[in-house]
């Protein structure tokens, strides 16, 4: 069938076929949960506040959580007439970004229950239209100038119509098909897990089966989700006809990324183990296993040009066309920015965006981000001024590396020791005031608050230390053991 074949339940709000053989049954155990708060809730879009207060398990923090949206977000597509196909939509968290942000948005979902949420979560979009098939079973025409598949290649031999067929085939059968129903100059955006994810090496089990090694040892066992290392997804991408590949890295990975570093830029002396936050989580619940300190370990593969190989997840962006002109007519531009950082834990009046813009000198851009309406800053936070503001970038690896250091060295008691005897130190030069509390402890300026291990940088060359992301002031006076 192709997709003009179509037609539209209106109890269900879903595009369907009229054959239920050309749907499959994947659930990931949430469906029922998010019905429920889909129904009912007043604020469906990416940044509610509603949805998000909903979030009680890994199945509602996936598909309410606004990180989802950074993952496409970063790419800053100028074209917003794009025509976009997303392939294995799931519950229309990814959709919903999409929507928000081009014309037209087709979701092609093999669940009709899934796709039935992906109408409730974009109900008010008139971009948006939901579809509910095995998307194997759809006749590509090719009509699109982005294609999304998230969280769906490492599937493809399970829900492949031809029983039996391999891994690699039935991925290589995925990727011939996106490549079809893009136009003659289109993008294929691809996000999967790393098999040979660094997070897996340090103890992490593997997210789909939740086994420790799995991945790493080839996938043993049969019929489970089986993901690529960068070769592998390469060589499948070029076989299936694309012209030209870019390789980005969400971490902690592409479900969830608060940090999406741009493969290009891996060599350039950025110091961008600053910019990722670990451990990096383990999917399945119970402790982490944690079999050395993952923060060292980036710093050194990034310095063994190695981070592209072992980063935890990929997105990519497969081009059908000539790169250059493709990435002009979809407004793509790759070539400025190294890295961008998110961070949406906070209330949204305060939730920002940090973009390492590449050059000579690279330079820091502070972006506030909100949800609309603009939303004024809640009164329990009134003790602390926000002041975000413009960086320069600040050579030396963050002062907390010289703490991971001294753990791992044989003289820890007195290491730490110095380096806490220099921090106060470096404290009250910086932001002494002459004043102590009643307990005699000395009084510090208020934007001590944010000089913490994690906002110095130490200068390579000197040992120097630099401030840096001094953007919290206290309406007050702090005591140096506060701090």
């Amino acid at each position: 069938m192709k997709l003009s074949d179509f037609v539209f339940d209106k109890g269900k709000g879903v595009f369907v076929s009229g054959q239920t053989d050309k749907t499959i049954h994947y659930r990931d155990g949430g469906e029922k949960y998010l019905y429920e708060v889909l129904s009912t809730a007043g604020d469906r879009g990416i940044f509610s506040r509603e949805l998000q207060s909903a979030v009680k398990d890994w199945p509602s923090l996936y598909h309410f959580s606004p990180y989802r949206s950074t993952l496409l977000e970063c790419l800053e597509i100028g074209n917003k007439t794009a025509r976009v196909l997303e392939l294995g939509a799931g519950c229309g968290a990814v959709t919903r970004w999409l929507g928000e942000n081009f014309q037209e948005v087709i979701a092609v979902e093999g669940s009709l229950e899934r796709a039935h949420l992906i109408h409730l979560r974009c109900s008010d979009l008139p971009s948006v239209k939901a579809y509910a098939a095995n998307f194997f079973q759809i006749d590509p025409e090719p009509e699109f100038d982005l294609v999304t598949s998230i969280g769906v290649l490492e599937y493809s031999h399970v829900y492949h119509p031809r029983k039996g067929i391999s891994p690699q085939e039935a991925a290589l059968d995925l990727l011939r098909f996106a490549y079809r129903f893009l136009k003659a100059e289109g993008i294929f955006l691809l996000a999967i897990e790393n098999k040979f994810g660094l997070k897996y090496f340090s103890g992490a089990r593997e997210d789909h089966t939740g086994r420790r090694f799995e991945g790493i040892e080839g996938y043993p066992r049969e019929q489970t989700a089986v993901t690529w290392s960068r070769r592998e997804l390469s060589a499948l991408l070029w076989e299936a006809g694309f012209t030209a590949l870019d390789f980005l890295l969400p971490f902690p990975d592409y479900k969830l990324p608060n940090t999406i570093v741009n493969d290009r830029f891996l060599q350039e002396p950025y110091f961008l183990h600053n910019w990722l936050a670990m451990p990096f989580p383990d999917r399945h619940p119970g402790e982490r296993q944690m079999l050395f300190n993952e923060s060292l370990a980036v710093r050194g593969l990034i310095q063994a040009g190695l981070l592209g190989e072992l980063t935890n997840s990929f997105l990519v962006l497969a081009y059908k066309g000539q790169k250059q002109q493709v990435a002009k007519r979809l407004m793509v531009d790759l070539d400025t920015w190294a890295v961008k950082y998110y961070n949406y834990s906070r209330h949204p009046a305060f939730s920002k965006r940090l973009t390492l813009q590449a050059g000579n000198p690279p330079r820091i851009q502070v972006e506030r981000v909100q949800s609309p309406p603009a939303e004024e800053e809640p009164e329990e936070f009134q003790p602390f001024i926000y002041h975000p503001g413009e960086e320069e970038f600040q050579t030396g690896d963050l002062l907390v590396f010289q703490l991971f250091n001294q753990l791992g060295g044989d003289r820890f008691d007195a290491d730490f020791r110095e380096l806490l005897q220099r921090y106060q130190a470096y404290l009250r030069q910086n932001f002494g005031t002459d004043l102590s509390d009643a307990a005699g402890f000395p009084l510090l300026d208020p934007l001590s608050l944010d000089a913490t291990f994690w906002n110095i940088v130490v200068t390579p060359q000197t040992g120097e230390w630099q401030l840096i992301d001094l953007e919290w002031l206290f309406n007050g006076y702090l005591p140096l053991d506060f701090v």
